[in-house]
């Protein structure tokens, strides 16, 4: 069943790649250009942190993705990919048959997930492994991307899976240097995600491994919070001696698996965002392969600068990029193809159906209660009728027996009317003399000192805005990595509570900063910090 999206297409050139898990969007939004390359017009990662959906959601329209043509990557914790060989079955009946043979291999239960396969490919473009691929994507993940879609205005056309946009990225390049005729590898690392290698020949996936045990070969020794990206990495000579031993293991597996395929490996392409150098030497001092870092730059203009850590995890949408393209349908996942609505949601024309009968059947019942309600609203009102007559004759009796003095009601009404008045008085002049004291310690004064204190030298300070309500510093630095501690330093304090916080690269823009550090050119950055006050009425102090 394919499903239908709510939502005008846009006739544009310009597409757009995301992934979206665990409220961190990622983005890569790119034109094909005429001679095959791909101009990159923006990139990022952008984090929903404390941010209500409405606020989130602005934020990506002032960063100009709403209403784009859409292709989602879903990352490896979004979905299980698996391995099988093929029933034997027609190939309608293929995905019908999967169903029931990966049932003892997921890790839930088959009915939350949505099922996509593809074969594996055999260098040749001819279904001679005998085996297929199974993607077992979380059916929660695919509505919470839909729905982000539907508030964004997201023209979706696929769904698809970080390593089948890597084998198009890493055949892409191969074919760009002219070398289709071997089989080549890739292996990418971002910090926080399992490096994944797969092997390709012809375009075509023959072999993929995910690195769990590896997932924290990257650590940062600082706070990473996404705004500076690798602050600082120190790399584990265990956990990268296991990693290495483990890659060399998954290349030697895939060849003795293919050796009736007469293809040789090129070489394996190695991306770790500024530590590919490292990573590269590294594996070329423990093995025989020809290793070489990746280089997308050739192909996509204008994807650098930034953050390392935000291009590391940008790197494999450039893959979907490429795969929007393709022609071969044999190995292409797409789970906008098979998702099913969600259990809680009809379609359309059930649900019309469901409000008509519903409002049949109401109309019925509150018929049949109207009239009965009318009898016994007429019984009722008579027995009132009766019971009020004769009340009001036994009011009357009293009155006429009884002598009432008024006047001192009267005056003791008076009475409590002044009270009041003069409490309400007294409150109004309590919180008067209330207003705009502060607890000691929470005022302008000790956020200001705050700052003073914390500020590293390689951050400096341009502006400081203060009101009752908002806390703003703006500023420049030289190095993210300081910006970033000292940000996480600030948090620390009840003072600071962090709303928004945002980083520029203004490269070349200032002549005046430029000179300040000796006439040579150097990237520099300006950040806002604005953070939202909560002050406490002092019930003893002063302003500060």
């Amino acid at each position: 069943m394919s499903l239908i999206w709510p939502w005008a297409r846009q006739e544009s050139k310009t597409h757009l790649v995301v992934s979206w898990s665990a409220g961190v969007l990622t983005y890569v939004c790119a034109r094909l250009l005429v001679d095959g390359t791909y101009e990159v017009l923006s990139f990022g990662v952008e984090h929903q942190g404390k941010s209500s959906t409405k606020e989130f959601v602005n934020r990506l329209n002032d960063l100009g993705l709403k209403g784009l043509k859409t292709q989602v990557m879903l990352r490896p914790e979004q979905y299980q990919f698996l391995q099988i060989d093929a029933p034997a079955v027609p190939l309608e009946e293929l995905r019908s048959a999967t169903h029931y043979l990966i049932t003892d291999l997921l890790k839930t239960h088959i009915d939350s997930v949505t099922l996509d396969i593809m074969r594996v490919g055999d260098s040749k473009g001819e279904n001679g492994a005998g085996q297929i691929f199974v993607v077992a994507a979380d059916n929660k993940a695919l509505y919470e991307i839909m729905a982000l879609g539907g508030v964004m205005g997201w023209d979706v056309s696929a769904i698809d899976i970080q390593e089948t946009a890597q084998r198009k990225l890493q055949s892409a390049l191969v074919q760009k240097d002219s070398h289709t005729d071997r089989a080549n590898a890739a292996i990418v690392m971002a910090e926080g995600q399992p490096p994944i290698l797969t092997i390709c020949a012809n375009g075509e996936l023959l072999y993929t491994q995910r690195f769990e045990s590896s997932k924290g070969v990257l650590v940062s020794s600082g706070d990473s919070d996404g705004v500076g990206g690798f602050v600082d990495i120190t790399f584990d000579d265990g956990k990268v001696q296991s990693f290495l031993a483990d890659a060399q293991r998954s290349l030697d597996l895939w060849r003795r698996s293919w050796t009736d395929i007469s293809i040789v490996l090129g070489g394996v392409g190695i991306y770790a965002g500024k530590f590919s150098e490292q990573w590269s030497a590294w594996f070329k001092a423990g093995t025989e392969e020809v290793i070489s870092p990746m280089d997308v730059g050739s192909l996509f203009i204008g994807f650098n600068g930034g953050f390392e850590n935000d291009k590391a995890l940008c790197m494999p949408l450039l893959g979907a990029l490429v795969q929007i393209l393709s022609t071969n349908q044999s190995q292409k996942i797409n789970l906008l193809a098979h998702v099913k609505p969600s259990k809680n949601n009809d379609s359309s024309v059930k649900i019309i159906f469901k409000t008509l009968a519903f409002l049949v059947a109401l109309g019925g019942c509150f018929s049949t209660y109207w009239v009965w309600s009318l009898n016994v609203a007429n019984e009722n009102l008579t027995k009132s009728l009766a019971e009020q007559t004769s009340e009001l004759e036994t009011i009357q009796a009293a009155i006429e027996l009884s002598v009432v003095d008024v006047q001192p009601t009267i005056a003791l009404e008076q009475e409590l009317k002044d009270s009041r008045a003069l409490l309400l008085q007294r409150q109004t002049l309590l919180q008067n003399l209330q207003h705009g004291l502060l607890r000691p310690g929470w005022g302008h004064g000790a956020r200001l000192q705050l700052v003073a204190q914390t500020i590293p030298s390689q951050v400096w300070v341009t502006k400081i805005r203060s009101d009752e309500t908002q806390f703003e510093i703006t500023g420049f630095t030289l190095e993210p990595a300081a910006l970033s501690k000292w940000v996480a330093r600030l948090v620390e304090s009840p003072l600071i509570d962090v709303q928004h916080f945002s980083t520029f690269n203004i490269n070349n823009t200032s002549t005046t900063l430029l000179k300040a550090v000796g006439d040579e050119s150097r990237p520099t950055w300006s950040f806002s910090l604005l953070s939202t006050m909560s002050l406490p009425l002092a019930e003893t102090g002063s302003k500060q």
